[in-house]
């Protein structure tokens, strides 16, 4: 998935369709379905890294997964450390 925008007439390539952990087949083919090849679309990019972007801007379920992993894994090892 690879998709062209420009700021200010510098030109950019991206290929992330939304931060966070990469989307699986299913998900993309819904992204690209969504998105037909030659659409003209809005990007999000970050305003002093014009060639950081994202099809999809905002927080998704992917990036939420990841977030609370890390804490969740936490719990078993607090458990383990406080009583045992």
């Amino acid at each position: 998935m690879l998709y062209d925008y420009s700021v200010h007439g510098q030109a950019y390539q991206g290929y992330r369709p939304f931060f966070g952990i990469g989307p699986n087949k299913r998900v993309a083919r819904n992204i690209v379905a969504r998105y037909p090849q030659g659409s003209m679309v809005v990007i999000a990019y970050h305003p002093d890294k014009p060639g950081l972007s994202v099809l999809i801007p905002g927080v998704n379920r992917y990036a939420w997964l990841a977030l609370l992993t890390g804490p969740i894994m936490l719990i078993p090892a607090y458990i383990a450390w406080r009583f045992f």
